[in-house]
C-alpha cells in the first residue's frame, strides 16, 4: 500500500508491538503501541496520507501529559482509516481531503519532543484494537500517492439545498451558488450539500465542503 508522508520530517521505525500499558489491546490482554510517532517541531503543518474524507475531528486538549493535542481522522474509499493524535486539527468532520493536503499541524508538547501519533486502523468500525490495526512500517510513504486524487465532483450526485430555495442538482447548477458562498460566507442552519454518497449538514460544514471543492478543482 502506498500512502502520502503526513510529515516532511525524517520518519523513523514504528513502534507497532512495543508494550504499552496506555496502548491499543491485543486478544490476549496486553496492550501496545500500536503506531508510529513521527517527529516535527509544533506548529509543522500535518498533511493527509490519502485521499478521503474526514470522519472524527478533536479539539486540542493542551500541550501536557501524554494525551496532547487533538484528532484527525482521515477514512480512504477503501476503509482504511489514518488516526492523527497530537494535532490541531484544521479541518471539519465530512469535508473531502486530498492525498497530501494540509489537515492539521503538530501540537507542541511542554514533556517532551513534539510529534505526531500516527495509526492506521482495517476499519472505523473496529475501533482502537490491535487487531484493527496495520504497522505504519508495512506503508510505502511516497509523494506518488497524490497522483490519485479524490474523484472531481461532476455528476448528478452534487445536491446543494438551501432554505427557501428548490434544490440546486450537479455542478452546472451548483457552481454559482457554490461560489457566491465561498466569496460571503454561509448563514443557513438548514443548508446540506451531498456528493458521491456523502451528506454534510450546516452552514459550517456546507461552507466548508464548498471552499476545499472549489480551491481544489481551480474553480
Amino acid at each position: 500500500m502506498q500512502a502520502y508522508p503526513i510529515l516532511d520530517t525524517p520518519r523513523g521505525r514504528s513502534a507497532f508491538r512495543y508494550p504499552d500499558p496506555d496502548g491499543a489491546p491485543d486478544d490476549d490482554g496486553r496492550r501496545y503501541h500500536a503506531a508510529l510517532d513521527w517527529f516535527a517541531p509544533g506548529g509543522h503543518p500535518v498533511r493527509s496520507a490519502v485521499a478521503g474524507v474526514v470522519v472524527e475531528v478533536k479539539p486540542s486538549r493542551g500541550t501536557t501529559g501524554q494525551v496532547f493535542g487533538g484528532t484527525c481522522k482521515v477514512r480512504a474509499p477503501a476503509g482504511l482509516v489514518y488516526v492523527m493524535r497530537h494535532v490541531a486539527p484544521h479541518v471539519v468532520v465530512g469535508q473531502p481531503v486530498a492525498a497530501g493536503q494540509r489537515v492539521a499541524i503538530v501540537s507542541p508538547w511542554a514533556d517532551g519532543p513534539a510529534h505526531v501519533h500516527l495509526e492506521i486502523w482495517r476499519e472505523l468500525a473496529g475501533g482502537y484494537r490491535l487487531a484493527n490495526m496495520i504497522d505504519p512500517d508495512t506503508i510505502t510513504w511516497t509523494t506518488a500517492a497524490a497522483a490519485a486524487p479524490w474523484p472531481p465532483p461532476f455528476g448528478g450526485s452534487l445536491r446543494l439545498g438551501l432554505p427557501g430555495h428548490p434544490v440546486w442538482r450537479g455542478w452546472d447548477e451548483c457552481i454559482g451558488r457554490m461560489r457566491n458562498i465561498a466569496r460571503n460566507g454561509l448563514e443557513a442552519p438548514g443548508a446540506f450539500i451531498t456528493w458521491r454518497g456523502h451528506r454534510w449538514d450546516g452552514a459550517r460544514q456546507v461552507a466548508g465542503v464548498t471552499r476545499h471543492l472549489l480551491d481544489k478543482y481551480g474553480l
